[in-house]
């Protein structure tokens, strides 16, 4: 039983640096199928004409309750490590618990640049288990048992704390302008409406929940506020509505009154900026499940068991002889479950000669007595070299502020591929999750209309032929 609710909370344990978000290519100007998913509004007059993804991948696990010793374990360690010696050890420390995995497949998506304006569209399969507020004592019980002798007959109290679970398929639609252009100024706007197809969820909100041991076989629910709710898994058994939106504020080099990209008076060319502040407001909206769901409600629930471990209820019939007290419980047949909705202010400075270092910091808001999914906050620095066909960043973010990650993407033509964890992948260090993300795409960085091959930045031959688009 002990290494059953151990496995369970590695498998729950994860906290996104947001596998669709992967740090080292959300501020690219080269990547705006990436860097849609952090600002809508880095679509409007990116580098990138038009950006063709075909596939994408990503994964985020990390978790402060549960790590693999890194004296004895890396992830690139070889499988004779995986002997059954290296065993999940607890993290002793944390005033509370959280963890989230999030899995993201992203299908064919476009970005593409029409003078003022940017349209883009994307498809994909998203997935997100995660878990917080768990309490001290409540990680000692899962990894030590009931048994734990230090904590028999004390009453622990457990209060805002939340396990959810998610998967859907979305489409969506990115719709940005340039709406202020003024002097050396320019102001970006963007929505990106997303139509949600559940999946399944399942979700669990604690409110209060005060308990006591006795002994491995003795326990006392002394009383709980909480909710459940499940659906049955299937294509489409929930739906719902998201948004994104986000604006940019742009200092150029130069002025831009009458600018527009990629335009024969730019000389197919992007304006140089030297830097820029942008603001945006991810995964507002909900799903609602209604099919094969149901949802309960409980509230003043007392429950006392003798003997449990060897007379655990066969009915709910014995179950209801358990319970003393409940002043008020409810069920239904669907619920309503919150995307992990998140605020975020990015800053990208441009340094010359292709080098620029960025900032984003991102706090998740909401939660409260919905059932929500949740994503870790954080703030992430990150230096990068850029050019058309290479591109490399070094994404340093602290997870939840305060759990440091290094990691490292590069950008070859029109493959992606990055982790904002790279530590545990070569070196010898406590391993608490993992993180990877890929992609493949076609780039077009230059209208077709233009007369012309550009030679170098601000300079045109106008004899040549306008070259074929490239897998670049």
């Amino acid at each position: 039983m002990k290494k059953l609710l151990i496995l369970a909370s590695i498998a729950l344990s994860a906290t996104t640096a947001h596998a669709q978000l992967g740090m080292g290519a959300a501020m690219s100007n080269y990547n705006p199928t990436q860097s849609v998913w952090l600002n809508p509004s880095s679509i409007v007059g990116t580098s990138a004409y038009r950006d063709i993804q075909l596939v994408g991948m990503g994964l985020s696990l990390d978790n402060n309750m549960v790590y693999m010793p890194g004296r004895s374990f890396r992830l690139l360690g070889g499988a004779e490590q995986y002997d059954g010696s290296v065993e999940p050890q607890q993290n002793i420390g944390p005033s509370s618990h959280f963890g989230q995995l999030d899995v993201f497949a992203s299908g064919p998506s476009f970005t593409g640049v029409f003078g003022r304006f940017a349209l883009g569209v994307h498809t994909g399969v998203r997935s997100n288990v995660g878990f917080r507020g768990v309490s001290p004592e409540m990680a000692h019980y899962i990894f030590q048992g009931l048994g734990y002798e230090p904590q028999q007959d004390v009453v622990h109290q457990i209060s805002d704390a939340t396990v959810s679970a998610a998967a859907w398929a979305e489409v969506g639609i990115t719709l940005g302008a340039s709406v202020v252009q003024q002097g050396k100024n320019a102001l970006h706007v963007a929505l990106t409406p997303r139509r949600l197809m559940g999946m399944g969820a399942a979700a669990l909100r604690v409110d209060d929940m005060r308990f006591e041991v006795g002994d491995s076989s003795s326990f006392n629910l002394h009383n709980l506020d909480a909710a459940a709710a499940w659906n049955e898994p299937g294509w489409n058994t929930g739906g719902g509505w998201g948004l994104n939106a986000g604006f940019t504020f742009i200092r150029y080099k130069e002025d831009i009154d009458n600018y527009t990209a990629f335009s024969r008076e730019q000389q197919c060319q992007t304006a140089d900026y030297q830097y820029r502040i942008g603001f945006s407001v991810l995964d507002i909206g909900s799903m609602s499940f209604s099919n094969r769901a149901s949802h309960w409600d409980v509230s003043g629930l007392q429950v006392s068991m003798d003997n449990f471990n060897n007379e655990m209820p066969g009915s709910m019939e014995q179950l209801d002889s358990m319970i003393t007290t409940s002043r008020q419980m409810s069920e239904s047949e669907s619920f309503r479950m919150a995307l992990p909705t998140m605020l975020s202010l990015q800053f990208d400075y441009n340094l010359g000669k292709g080098f620029y270092v960025a900032g984003v910091w991102m706090q998740g808001v909401g939660g409260g007595r919905n059932f929500s999914m949740h994503r870790a906050s954080l703030i992430n620095i990150t230096p990068r070299f850029e050019l058309r066909r290479f591109e490399v960043s070094l994404p340093f973010t602290l997870a939840q502020y305060q759990h440091p990650r290094m990691g490292i993407a590069f950008r070859f033509n029109s493959v992606i591929i990055g982790t904002d964890r790279l530590g545990p992948l070569f070196f010898r260090s406590d391993v608490f999750g993992m993180d990877a993300y890929v992609a493949l795409k076609y780039t077009i960085f230059k209208s077709q209309r233009c007369k012309g091959r550009v030679k170098s930045r601000g300079k045109m031959d106008s004899t040549a032929a306008v070259p074929c688009p490239s897998w670049d």
